[in-house]
């Protein structure tokens, strides 16, 4: 299974992948480049200190990226929508 994820991310042109986890594997060094944020996927885990840091790596990656979590707790999705806020011009206000 894990060989057709690698496959899958390579046919849409991934290049970098951010890990949001404790103990998560970068299965693949050779082929992405790899952002490890060892953050315990539960509810009440404070996340807002990692999204300056996973913003300015964003903004330097040259290709397409990746954003997994650990558990399915949402830290992907919040780190997606931080992304979004913080780099295209929309007011939420």
């Amino acid at each position: 299974m894990i060989l057709f994820w690698k496959k899958k991310l390579k046919s849409i042109g991934i290049t970098n992948i951010i890990v949001l986890g404790y103990k998560l594997y970068n299965f693949y060094p050779e082929d992405f480049e790899y952002k490890i944020i060892e953050v315990v996927d539960i509810e009440n885990e404070d996340i807002l200190k990692y999204f300056i840091p996973i913003i300015i790596y964003y903004s330097n990656i040259k290709g397409k990226c990746f954003i997994h979590c650990q558990t399915g707790m949402s830290h992907s999705a919040s780190f997606e929508f931080a992304i979004i806020m913080w780099c295209l011009p929309f007011c939420f206000t």
